[in-house]
């Protein structure tokens, strides 16, 4: 069962995440088809799962671990826009948003780049 109970960071994540998509839905990008199949709210739903949040956060952290915070740019302008469109999977024909199974991989190659 799922925990319900979300942290300040949680939060703080999924207020960037949506911010992020937002950003796309006026741009009429991939979110925007996801958003029509199934919705604003289930949309908005998906993306405060407690596995996107806790990834999209230990991301983070492991950039501040490999000291590459400062390369990527500011939390919630530059690192959350790249983790929803670089960790995220989004099926535009079923309608679900998921996190991508290697998402730390991708993260780790930030280092690389």
């Amino acid at each position: 069962m799922e925990n319900d109970l979300y942290t300040i960071h949680h939060v703080e994540a999924a207020q960037c995440i949506w911010e992020a998509v937002l950003d796309d839905l006026r741009a009429n990008g991939v979110a925007e088809r996801v958003r029509r199949s199934v919705g604003t709210a289930e949309l908005r739903y998906q993306l405060r799962d407690h596995e996107i949040l806790d990834a999209c956060e230990a991301g983070w952290d492991l950039l501040e671990r490999l000291g590459m915070q400062d390369k990527i740019g500011p939390y919630d302008w530059e690192y959350v826009p790249w983790f929803v469109w670089n960790c995220l999977d989004w099926d535009t024909d079923g309608g679900f948003v998921t996190l991508k199974p290697n998402w730390d991989t991708l993260i780790e190659q930030l280092k690389e780049d």
